[in-house]
Formats: C-alpha cells, sequence, structure tokens
C-alpha cells in the first residue's frame, strides 16, 4: 500500500490488504485501528496471520461440528499464552529476513532469508541495516493487531464448521484468510 495515507488521521487499516492486484480490493472482514501505515503495512500484517497459524497449529483441535466450543477454547488458549508461547512472541518470526518486490506492482513483502527465490516477476534485496529494527517492528505490529482480532478469531474457531465438513487449522487460518470475500 502506496504511502498516499495520512499519518495525521486514525489509521484505520482493512485486512483487504492480502488481495489480489488483479482481483481489486475485497470487503474489509474488520478495521483495525492504530497501526503503521506505510509500504510494508501489508507485509507485517501477512507476517502476523503467519505467526497466529504457526502457534494455532501447535495445539490439537476437534474436527467435527460437535467441537466447536472446544475449538473456540483452544483458540482462547493459544491467545491468551504468555512468554515464549504467546502468538507474537519473537522467536515465532524470522532472526532474517529480506525484502522482495513484484516487478509489475511494485508490490514489497518481507520473505525469511532461508525462503527459495521465485524465478521471474520479482527482485530480492538485503536488509543491510537495522534488521532487529525491522524484526521488532513485526512483533509490535502483530501485538496491535491480535487483541483487536480476538473476537473474530474465537468466531472462526467456532463456526468455521458450519461452511466445512471438517476442521483445520491450514483451511480455517489461512495466510490470507483475513482478505477472503464474504
Amino acid at each position: 500500500m502506496a504511502a498516499s495515507f495520512s499519518r495525521n488521521a486514525m489509521a484505520a487499516m482493512a485486512f483487504w490488504c492480502f488481495a489480489s492486484g488483479k482481483k481489486g480490493p475485497v470487503k474489509p472482514l474488520i478495521s483495525i485501528s492504530a497501526v503503521q501505515q506505510d509500504e510494508y503495512q501489508c507485509t507485517r500484517c501477512r507476517w502476523t496471520a503467519k505467526v497466529l497459524r504457526a502457534a494455532l497449529g501447535e495445539h490439537k483441535w476437534g474436527r467435527r461440528a460437535g467441537a466447536a466450543a472446544q475449538r473456540r477454547n483452544t483458540a482462547q488458549k493459544v491467545l491468551e499464552a504468555a512468554d515464549q508461547q504467546k502468538v507474537c512472541s519473537k522467536r515465532r518470526f524470522p532472526k532474517r529476513i529480506r525484502i522482495r518486490q513484484k516487478r509489475d506492482t511494485m508490490r514489497v513483502s518481507f520473505v525469511d532469508e532461508n525462503e527459495p527465490e521465485v524465478n521471474g516477476g520479482f527482485r530480492y534485496r538485503d536488509v543491510t541495516e537495522n534488521m532487529q529494527v525491522v524484526v521488532d517492528g513485526l512483533v509490535r505490529h502483530c501485538e496491535q493487531m491480535l487483541p483487536q482480532l480476538q473476537g473474530e478469531l474465537l468466531t472462526r474457531a467456532y463456526r468455521f464448521t458450519e461452511q466445512s465438513d471438517e476442521f483445520r487449522v491450514s483451511t480455517a487460518f489461512t495466510d490470507r484468510y483475513f482478505a477472503e470475500p464474504s
């Protein structure tokens, strides 16, 4: 997202960042306030979704509709974890990242340093200075977003089997689930 947002205005960032440029923006799931708005805000949101999915994936989940309450309780437990087990723990983020830019849209994103490069259409750049500042920014963004998302996350864990036969973390909480059209 371009820096055309006013920094003085209240940040009301909606989760349409993840939508493909070819499809255009989709209706926001919810709006998130008070997040840093710059060209990296969408990639920060995506990393928040990735670490959330990783944290949720560490637990056992009931897959059928009858286990909805158990899923909601498990999600609550994950969101309330402390120290190294919390969702936004620094251990869940990569120690070193690179910047990837899509050539046709000029969209930038953070990728793990160990992620293999995609051929064609992308260029990569190492973050040579202030790596800790960038990683700390990802953690801070995650910590700002999750309290605002808690209700939606618990609802999704509880009600997912109304739309699907079986619950799986990988299908209920994809890296880009915030942008799915309703």
